[in-house]
């Protein structure tokens, strides 16, 4: 997850402009700052075998390139935080440029989301479940359309010691039970749309009257990435799409930038 109004996490400008920023913007924007440019460069051969297998007729052709890669010795961590997102970018400026159908975008982000929880079930990540760690709740709220970005999150949030209970398009009488039934240390929503900013408050207004204690809200995903003053309007604590920010904000992590976005 990155600050609100800034650039994506490897210090590009985000266009949010075109029809592309609901599909690939929440997917660049949880690319965390160990990602692309203070990692590596994705290699371009396992890349063009990614695109094409996500997009191939043959469902398990995916499986079989992260199968592949996973035998000459590319870390799951590594497919998780640089290739799938890169990708998933990928695929959205194609999309904007015309050169893959909406179809094709739309079964490939669905096959790498899929591969993406293939990846956290074959490395028995927990669910936010019993321990003694911080647990988050990560929610896509109902209706929005694009997940890919916050399992992709989910991951990276796990793998710094955060349990996520990860909730995707439940609904909001499920997800208030949830929070009412359990103390999380805070709660993450991933939204796309501007448009619904008044739902959201309201959502969480809900939320935050459900927990039985002061709980930090956090709202990521494309919406932060766009330049408006979201958190003011929607009675969120903090609007980013920086993960070390959010691992720093609950103990586990200092980072050198301020949070943005803190009422």
């Amino acid at each position: 997850m990155k600050d609100a109004g800034a650039s994506d996490l490897n210090g590009r400008g985000i266009d949010t402009s075109g029809s592309v920023d609901r599909l690939a913007v929440d997917v660049v924007s949880v690319l965390a700052q160990r990602g692309l440019s203070a990692q590596q460069a994705p290699n371009e051969t396992w890349m063009r075998a990614l695109s094409k297998a996500a997009t191939a007729p043959d469902p398990d052709a995916l499986s079989s390139v992260i199968a592949d890669m996973r035998a000459s010795k590319v870390a799951p961590d590594v497919i998780v935080d640089i290739y799938i997102p890169e990708v998933a970018r990928r695929f959205g400026v194609e999309w904007e440029n015309d050169t893959l159908s909406f179809a094709e975008v739309s079964i490939g982000t669905s096959r790498l989301q899929s591969a993406l929880r293939r990846i956290a079930t074959d490395r028995a990540i927990d669910d936010g479940r019993a321990g003694p760690k911080q647990t988050v709740l990560l929610h896509v709220p109902e209706g929005e359309n694009h997940t890919l970005g916050a399992v992709a999150a989910a991951c990276q949030l796990r793998r710094m010691g955060i349990s996520v209970a990860l909730r995707l398009n439940d609904p909001l009488r499920d997800v208030s039970a949830l929070v009412a039934s359990r103390a999380f240390d805070a709660i993450l929503l991933s939204c796309a749309d501007t448009d619904q900013l008044e739902k959201l408050n309201g959502m969480i207004d809900i939320l935050r009257q459900r927990c039985g204690a002061p709980t930090p809200v956090f709202v990521g995903g494309a919406l932060a990435a766009r330049p408006t003053r979201a958190g003011e309007r929607i009675g969120a604590d903090f609007v980013t799409n920086n993960l070390d920010a959010v691992a720093s904000q609950l103990g586990l992590r200092v980072v050198g930038d301020p949070l943005a976005g803190r009422k």
